[in-house]
């Protein structure tokens, strides 16, 4: 009796402790995006590029930038990277993307990024397309709590935080949900 107690409590230890685990890793993509709003202003940030360009976020001026999380290794992201390009180079003067990637390993992600651009005919060395390498993910997860992948928060050039999209953003969600934020003045 005594011996089938402590099986049981081993039991339900071991199955709290999986089902804790699996809430921590689990991926969450959202099928609709969630419904625009304004959050807070994005801290000022001074980065350089794949390609050794500096950039700032916010650019101050006046174009929307895309700070996608993301990672190689993650299957939505590789999904939606090409196309966050595409919407970028279609876009130019309305639209900086950083892609802020993850990867602790820079061949991996140059691979990558060579690979891509050769098969989707990107144009990584635009003005306006910028990959970043977060290898520490301070970036990440310390300044902008980003805990799932892909992730983009959507800045306007005075650095407000426009929408946070949870989940991979589609040809036809960029349209819906980004384009509303280009400036009108053009």
């Amino acid at each position: 009796m005594k011996r089938n107690l402590i099986i049981i409590a081993v039991c339900c230890l071991i199955a709290l402790g999986i089902g804790f685990v699996a809430s921590r890793l689990s991926f969450e993509t959202v099928s609709e995006p969630p419904k625009t709003t304004q959050f807070q202003t994005s801290p000022t940030l001074s980065l350089t590029d794949h390609l050794g360009r500096s950039l700032d976020v916010p650019d101050k001026k006046g174009r929307i930038i895309l700070l996608n999380f993301w990672a190689t290794w993650c299957p939505p992201c590789v999904v939606e990277f090409p196309e966050l390009v595409q919407f970028a180079t279609t876009h130019e003067e309305d639209v900086v993307l950083v892609a802020l990637s993850v990867d602790q390993n820079d061949e991996i992600l140059e691979r990558f990024l060579t690979q891509t651009s050769e098969k989707h005919d990107l144009d990584l060395s635009l003005p306006n397309i910028h990959v970043v390498r977060d290898a520490d993910k301070s970036i990440t997860f310390d300044v902008f709590k980003t805990m799932r992948f892909p992730e983009t928060i959507v800045i306007d050039g005075e650095g407000n935080m426009l929408h946070k999209q949870i989940g991979e953003f589609t040809p036809e969600s960029l349209k819906e949900i980004v384009v509303p934020f280009f400036p009108r003045d053009k």
